[in-house]
């Protein structure tokens, strides 16, 4: 039996989702003229776009030079959303940078009450994006490419990513899966990682979802060991 096509979105995506979400309740709960509060909000966005920026390197790398041979039509309409959503990003930047800046309090809470609404409006407009990616890009890549050159296109993908990356990222991914999707993650971290480095991911992922959570997870690592 052939081994089945990888899948390229839905771990990161759920991730994504689940990080913007929370930082949009983070943002509307932010009182912008509390000095204690808003450097959270702007450390916050700060966390979001690093998490944005490394997704769209990885896919530009490895997964849109194939969207573009075999669907180019896909990659032309892709390709726009991260124009648009690049736009969104740098409108944001200024945004949040002003408020900084802004001495007057009832006018930082009148930007901050914008940046809200711009910040939702975005967020609308990137999960779009990512449910075109799962809908139409991913399908289109498993009936056109082959199956092990989507394997060596994952494999290098997850290669390229550095070690500090994937622990940054482990709590958020953790926290968005199910535990099947966990368990999963877990097995090929284990086949292809060093002790040291995969002792650490499961301490990461079990302080991230709790003991109760890690709980599967752990019994599956254990019967694959034994």
């Amino acid at each position: 039996m052939s081994a089945p096509a990888p899948d390229f979105y839905t771990l990161i995506h759920k991730a994504i989702r689940l990080a913007m979400s929370e930082y949009l309740v983070q943002l509307g709960a932010t009182d912008a003229a509390d000095p204690s509060e808003w450097p959270a909000a702007v450390g916050g966005w700060k966390q979001i776009k690093r998490l944005l920026d490394a997704h769209s390197l990885h896919e530009d790398t490895h997964v849109h030079p194939l969207i573009h041979r075999v669907a180019p039509d896909i990659a032309e309409l892709l390709d726009g959303q991260h124009a648009e959503l690049d736009e969104q990003v740098r409108a944001l930047d200024g945004m949040i940078d002003a408020i900084a800046d802004e001495p007057d309090a009832n006018v930082r809470r009148q930007a901050a009450a914008q940046v809200y609404r711009r910040y939702a409006a975005f967020l609308a407009t990137y999960f779009n994006h990512l449910m075109e990616e799962e809908t139409k890009a991913m399908p289109a890549l498993i009936a056109n490419v082959p199956v092990e050159e989507l394997l060596a296109a994952h494999m290098r993908l997850v290669g390229s990513i550095p070690p500090e990356e994937k622990l940054a990222e482990l709590p958020i991914i953790a926290r968005s899966l199910s535990s099947p999707e966990r368990i999963a993650l877990m097995m090929a971290t284990q086949a292809g990682a060093p002790a040291a480095f995969f002792a650490e991911v499961c301490r990461i992922m079990e302080e991230a979802i709790g003991p109760a959570a890690f709980a599967p997870v752990s019994a599956a690592i254990t019967r694959k060991v034994a």
